[in-house]
């Protein structure tokens, strides 16, 4: 553990950035949602 650690201090970046992606992800899937539930509400 420790090696790694110093090996790679800079691992928390990358997973940032795919924390990132995830929100960026259930954003679009939320609209999405949104939109099917707007089109089958509507008159």
């Amino acid at each position: 553990m420790r090696d790694c650690s110093h090996a790679s201090p800079r691992t928390p970046p990358p997973n940032g950035q795919k924390k990132l992606l995830a929100v960026f992800g259930a954003m679009i899937a939320i609209t999405v949602v949104i939109g099917i539930i707007a089109s089958i509400a509507a008159p």
